[in-house]
């Protein structure tokens, strides 16, 4: 990543047991503080603090500071299963927004996700990772809904499922970016997400 050197961890000794308060104390912080000063602003002596822990804690359990932006996101990626078939494209992608909403409510999720993706462009292995960590979950999602559409018959055979999917996420995450964050804005187009997917790739 092309960032001011990681901080090398300090050699891991014998300690106590993992605590899944710490974990998540750090991993909250982190989110937190890569809102704010994004990766390349973040260090571990700040997430220490943020958490209340000793930075001994973190390495314990992260080597760098990428490894904890990594498992940050991990944590919050969405569960593997769509919400029920509610009968159609809009109402499923309603739903699905309406769970995102939810999920992410309270946390820094819609400013950090579109700033490391940014900062990561420069480090190809760590751009990797981040995708398999977070936005690949969501892209599966997605194309769950998608092939819902095609078995119903309201999206055509041949979709190309990938570029549905673009789509969809494209226009989200850019009503993200344009509205600093606000998910009722970002989320809040899916009816006229529907029908341009309905348009684009009909029958």
């Amino acid at each position: 990543m092309s960032t001011s050197p990681t901080e090398p961890a300090p050699t891991r000794g014998r300690g106590r047991p993992r605590s899944e308060k710490a974990d998540e104390a750090i991993l909250r912080a982190t989110i937190t503080l890569v809102a704010e000063y994004g990766v390349y602003g973040l260090s571990i002596e700040a997430v220490a603090a943020e958490a209340g822990v000793g930075k001994t804690t973190i390495y314990r359990r992260w080597q760098t500071k990428e490894d904890l932006v990594v498992a940050a996101l991990a944590r919050m990626r969405p569960p593997p299963e769509p919400p029920p078939d509610t009968g159609s494209l809009e109402g499923d992608l309603t739903a699905l927004s309406e769970a995102q909403i939810a999920r992410v409510a309270g946390t820094k999720l819609p400013w950090v996700a579109p700033r490391v993706l940014s900062e990561a462009m420069g480090d190809a292995e760590f751009h990797a990772r981040v995708m398999e960590a977070f936005i690949n979950p969501i892209r599966e999602l997605l194309g769950k809904v998608v092939r819902r559409a095609i078995e119903r018959g309201e999206l055509a055979t041949d979709t190309d499922v990938d570029h549905a999917i673009d789509l969809i996420h494209a226009m989200v995450i850019f009503r993200v970016l344009m509205s600093a964050g606000d998910l009722s804005r970002s989320f809040g187009e899916m009816t006229r997400i529907s029908r341009i997917l309905l348009a684009a790739f009909a029958p």
